[in-house]
Formats: structure tokens, C-alpha cells, sequence
């Protein structure tokens, strides 16, 4: 979910030039993490993978592309919760990825700042548009992007988990970041 931000994140690095830049996504040079609470008690949930894998394109001061994320990696440090919530709720077998596509971002032209965005995000076999907020920064010309992305699980036709009296939360944040390799095409 996180994905969006980063992509939109490596755009920025030259919407004016003539030839098309792509920003590629690496898992191993990030990670996800999902934040929900547990009813009655309040207590958090929290879920992290590595990062998102994807390229972006930008050409003409627009970014467009796709980002995934492999949902059998989430860990939430339970075992238990991890296999009820990979294999009930998420059923990462027969929806093994969450992406999300963007089509003509607009990006902060500095690549510096904060910046929201939208895009269309496919969890659990649904598509279904989402917005968020963006961190970018450029650090002498290495990109770095942090992204939040809030869903409601029902969006996306999840059963909202219940074990043992806490019941978790319908809204989930998904935070997304990650480091990201300009290329010139």
C-alpha cells in the first residue's frame, strides 16, 4: 500500500527531461507494515515484509507504473496469527500479491517534500482506488520514500479477524518505504 508513495516519490527525480526515466523498486530495499487495534483492549497489531518489488516510468512530468507486495512474507510475530490471517483472511494462496498501479502522477518537482496521491490498489482478487500521503527525500541524488496508505478491510471483501474475544480493527494503515534507482531509458 505503501507502494503508491514510493513510486510516485521516484518520478520527481527529472519530469522535464526529454528521454523517459524509470525508478525501480527493490523488496530488499525496504519494507511494509500494517497497523491495525484489537478490540476490546486496544492492543496493536502490527504486520511487516520487506518491501515492494516494481518499476515506474515517468515521461513528461508523469509517473506511471506498478508496485506489488508479496503477502505470504507478512509477519506479525505470533505464528498463530500469522497462519490465521495468511490463510483465512488474506488467503494468500489464491491471492498471493497486493499492487497497486499508477497512472499520470504528479510528483513534487524537487523530489523533496510531501506530497498525497491516489492510485488503484488490488488486495484479496479486489480492485479498488486509494489515496494516501508521501515522504520524499533526495539525499545528494539517492531517493528515498515513505508512504501511508489507510484501508478498510471490507473494501476489500476481508472478513475482519476475531480469535479468542479481540476482534481487529475494520481500518488498517499500511506504511510503505523504500529506496529508489533512477534510471534514464
Amino acid at each position: 500500500m505503501k507502494f503508491l508513495i514510493i513510486t510516485i516519490v521516484a518520478s520527481l527525480a527529472l519530469p522535464f527531461a526529454q528521454a523517459a526515466t524509470q525508478y525501480q523498486f527493490q523488496p530488499d530495499a525496504g519494507k511494509v507494515v500494517f497497523k491495525t487495534k484489537g478490540w476490546p483492549n486496544l492492543v496493536t497489531i502490527k504486520g511487516e515484509g520487506k518491501g515492494v518489488a516494481g518499476n515506474l516510468s515517468e515521461d513528461t512530468g508523469k509517473v506511471s507504473g506498478e508496485i506489488t507486495f508479496q503477502l505470504a512474507q507478512l509477519k506479525t510475530g505470533i505464528e498463530l496469527r500469522d497462519n490465521h490471517m495468511k490463510d483465512t483472511y488474506l488467503e494468500v494462496k489464491k491471492h498471493p500479491v497486493a499492487k497497486i498501479k499508477l497512472t499520470n502522477l504528479e510528483v513534487p518537482k524537487d523530489l523533496d517534500g510531501s506530497f498525497e496521491f491516489k492510485g488503484m490498489m488490488t488486495l484479496h482478487g479486489v480492485e479498488k482506488q486509494v489515496s494516501g500521503q508521501a515522504e520524499l527525500e533526495n539525499d545528494s541524488g539517492k531517493l528515498k520514500l515513505i508512504a501511508e496508505i489507510p484501508i478498510k478491510l471490507s473494501d476489500f471483501k476481508i472478513a475482519i479477524p476475531s480469535y479468542q474475544g479481540i476482534t481487529v480493527a475494520e481500518k488498517v494503515n499500511i506504511s510503505i518505504s523504500s529506496e529508489v534507482k533512477k534510471q534514464q531509458l
